[in-house]
């Protein structure tokens, strides 16, 4: 009985704690997305009490706009804690200085991987995009995460394009690996992010969801607000998923 009633504390206890670390996680996530030039709406599901992604939406000191998203390679409490480590270095790395997204990646690959590697004596890695907006719809995207959508109103059509780079927190330096890349998003463009724990939801049948039913999700409802956008398309995962085993992160970002 003594044990027993020792590991019913021991219990309780972590699951405290494991509900102390979600709140927090989830307080530094958005709550607001105010935009002269964008309409936002995002959302992250954790598959466990905590999860390994993060998005965010962060105005500088110059009111540029910068978006992110990332996922660390596992789901739990550590991922959990670097997931909120590097929610706190990249809105250092945005708001103190005029950087770049491929500046703020290199920084916080240097700080991760020296935090991880030697402190956290762990193994996890992160993908992670970057993207901020210079004005006039120009963005800038740097960071290797998974595959960008467009939806582009003039042509009605979705495009699509490849992040490049490596993931932060495997290697000391990445500098020589991580490039800007420009795009543009022209008034009606919705930009959708995700992460894997979306494309890879799996039905019964082992089949995946796929980046082709996302867009396909994005063409048919383009007509509606990016809150609506996700609700539909979360709603659709579920539907389809067997069981949930990954994180689900989703970000919709319609220029006005």
């Amino acid at each position: 009985n003594v044990i027993l009633n020792k590991n019913l504390i021991h219990k309780k206890k972590l699951e405290k704690e494991m509900e102390l670390a979600k709140r927090i996680q989830t307080a530094i996530l958005p709550k607001q997305y105010k935009s002269p030039n964008f309409d936002i709406a995002g959302l992250m599901i954790p598959a466990d009490e905590v999860g390994g992604d993060y998005f965010d939406f962060v105005i500088d000191n110059n009111d540029r706009e910068w978006f992110c998203i990332g996922d660390v390679s596992s789901h739990g409490l550590t991922p959990g804690l670097i997931m909120m480590m590097a929610q706190s270095i990249i809105n250092t790395l945005i708001i103190s200085k005029r950087n770049t997204p491929a500046n703020v990646i290199n920084y916080l690959n240097k700080l991760l991987f020296e935090n991880i590697r030697n402190r956290l004596n762990s193994f996890e890695f992160m993908t992670i995009s970057i993207i901020t907006h210079n004005g006039n719809g120009k963005m800038i995207l740097a960071g290797k995460h998974e595959i960008v959508i467009i939806y582009r109103k003039k042509t009605n059509r979705i495009e699509t394009f490849l992040t490049k780079g490596v993931w932060v927190g495997l290697l000391p330096k990445i500098k020589d690996l991580t490039t800007d890349i420009p795009f543009t998003l022209d008034s009606g463009d919705i930009l959708l992010l995700y992460t894997d724990g979306v494309i890879e939801a799996s039905n019964k049948n082992k089949e995946q969801f796929d980046i082709k039913r996302l867009s396909q999700m994005l063409l048919d409802n383009c007509g509606k607000n990016p809150e609506e956008i996700l609700k539909i398309i979360l709603e659709r995962v579920n539907n389809f998923m067997e069981i949930q085993k990954d994180d689900i992160t989703l970000m919709a970002i319609r220029k006005k």
